[in-house]
């Protein structure tokens, strides 16, 4: 349905952070998406200065998502740039733009055809919730990848 690798893993975090009772009207609406507005910058600038740190754990019988512990955004959201969430410093390793076909307005998010919705993290694995049990990154609902 989604056919992007990195279409595939953003919305995948963006599901998590609007919670499970959104989860099939996302996966719906970021089907309308085009893959060729994905791609991996070097650096995205937050349009609104919102940069959300959120956590994602899986147990054997239940998972939870939510924000970070004790976040200490970058000064910028770019490759080798560091910030502090639950305890620890982390550098950001990679991250992942989608660009809207279409208008989305589902829980929260509100996106318009165009817009931009990034998430980085300090390696692939966090930006992969269907493999990680513990994964952590930045989400970034209105960004523009930095040329």
């Amino acid at each position: 349905m989604i056919k992007h690798s990195g279409r595939r893993r953003t919305a995948s975090l963006v599901r998590a952070l609007l919670g499970a009772n959104a989860a099939g009207l996302l996966i719906l609406a970021l089907a309308s998406y085009a893959s060729a507005g994905d791609h991996t910058p070097q650096e995205v600038r937050a349009l609104d200065g919102r940069v959300l740190c959120l956590a994602h754990h899986e147990l054997i019988i239940t998972e939870s998502s939510g924000p970070c512990d004790s976040f200490a955004p970058p000064l910028k959201v770019a490759i080798g740039e560091s910030f502090v969430a639950n305890g620890k410093k982390r550098t950001i390793g990679v991250i992942q733009a989608m660009q809207a076909d279409s208008d989305l307005k589902e829980n929260g998010l509100d996106l318009k055809k165009g817009d931009w919705v990034c998430v980085a993290g300090e390696t692939d694995a966090d930006l992969d919730l269907e493999h990680n049990d513990s994964a952590l990154w930045l989400f970034v609902p209105h960004c523009q990848p930095v040329p």
